[in-house]
Parts: structure tokens; C-alpha cells; sequence
């Protein structure tokens, strides 16, 4: 579990990594926050940083990959084990079918399990629980930044 979710929310980690590879005036950092409370600015901001017309205007009503709960918790652990590198039966299949049919095969039956339910809200023990957790990478972040994202 750690190495799924727990790790890669270790933004502190991704941000050096960056900085080995980039000089700090060559990366920005924005918050999903303050891009979702203002599309359109932060969109125009990165345009404008990086040289590019900033007449295009980003269709963000349409939500995109929508994490639904999933119909069969069995079938969801079925996908999931197929989806793994060394699944021989997934090996199989990839050799014998075209990429362009094996993606899509593997794209429906993924969505073919999703439900229209939304998946079950963090309880406010686990947010603080996370939060509390979360923070020395946080701050640490913050400060390799010079930001102040809100967690």
C-alpha cells in the first residue's frame, strides 16, 4: 500500500528529483486547488512562463477519468492482477493481438466495471491522521519551493 499511494503523494521526493535535473527558475509549481479555482488563470500564467499564445482557452467542463466505485470489488482485483508486468496471461494476449486492440480491450473492460457511484468520501480521522503525517514533507516541500501550498 505505501508503495502505491503513500510514496508517489511524497511530492518532496518528485520536486528533487526535478530540481537534479532542472534549475529552479525551469520548474513551476501550482497547487490542484488553486488550478481548479482558477483554471484560466493559472492556464494563462504557464502560457505565458513558457512563450506560448495564450489564446487557447482549455475545455475544463468535461471531467476526465472520474473514479467511480467499482461494480464487482472481485472483478476490480481480477483487472488489477492483469494489469501487473509479469501477468503471463496479460503476456499472451499483448502478443497475440495488435497494441491498438489490446488497449482498447483493456480500456473497456476496465470501464465496463465502474458503477455510477462516487467512491466513499475520507473519513475527518483519516484527513487529520494523513495530514498530520503528511506535514514535515509538506513543509519541507514548501520550503524547497518558496511556496505556500495549503494542505
Amino acid at each position: 500500500m505505501y508503495k502505491f499511494f503513500i510514496e508517489p503523494s511524497l511530492y518532496v521526493n518528485h520536486i528533487k528529483l526535478m530540481y537534479k535535473y532542472f534549475p529552479k527558475d525551469q520548474v513551476r509549481v501550482y497547487s490542484f486547488s488553486e488550478f481548479k479555482s482558477n483554471s484560466e488563470k493559472v492556464c494563462g500564467e504557464i502560457y505565458e512562463w513558457l512563450g506560448v499564445s495564450s489564446a487557447y482557452i482549455p475545455l475544463i467542463e468535461k471531467t476526465h477519468n472520474a473514479t467511480k466505485q467499482p461494480k464487482s470489488k472481485f472483478f476490480a482485483k481480477l483487472i488489477l492482477s492483469m494489469r501487473k508486468k509479469d501477468n503471463v496471461f496479460k503476456k499472451i494476449i499483448k502478443a497475440m493481438l495488435p497494441y491498438s486492440i489490446f488497449s482498447k480491450m483493456g480500456s473497456f473492460i476496465v470501464e465496463s466495471n465502474k458503477s455510477t457511484k462516487d467512491v466513499e468520501k475520507v473519513s475527518d480521522e483519516m484527513k487529520e491522521f494523513l495530514s498530520n503525517y503528511f506535514e514535515p514533507y509538506n513543509k519541507e516541500f514548501n520550503e524547497l519551493t518558496n511556496s505556500s501550498i495549503k494542505y
